[in-house]
C-alpha cells in the first residue's frame, strides 16, 4: 500500500476532495488523513472554506466582459 508523508498528502488534498485521484492514491490520502494528527485540522479547514464559498451568491459578469478581456493588451506593461 502507498504511504504518504504530510507534504505528499497535502499536495493531493484538493484532488482528493474533488474525487479526481485514482483509487489507490485516494486510499493512501484517506489512510494518511485518518492516521495523522496534523493533517485532519487542515482538511476540516478546507472543507469549511469550501462550504462558505458555496454559500456565496453567484456573480454575473457584465455583458461586455469578454470583449473587454479580449481588448486587453497581452503585454501588461503596454499602455491601455
Amino acid at each position: 500500500m502507498l504511504t504518504l508523508t504530510c507534504a505528499e498528502a497535502r499536495s493531493l488534498i484538493f484532488d482528493f476532495l474533488d474525487g479526481e485521484l485514482d483509487p489507490a492514491t485516494a486510499r493512501a490520502v484517506e489512510q494518511h488523513k485518518n492516521s495523522c494528527r496534523n493533517c485532519p485540522p487542515l482538511v476540516t479547514a478546507i472543507l469549511a472554506m469550501l462550504a462558505e464559498l458555496r454559500r456565496l451568491p453567484g456573480v454575473m459578469p457584465r455583458e461586455d466582459w469578454l470583449a473587454r478581456l479580449i481588448a486587453l493588451p497581452l503585454d501588461p506593461h503596454s499602455p491601455r
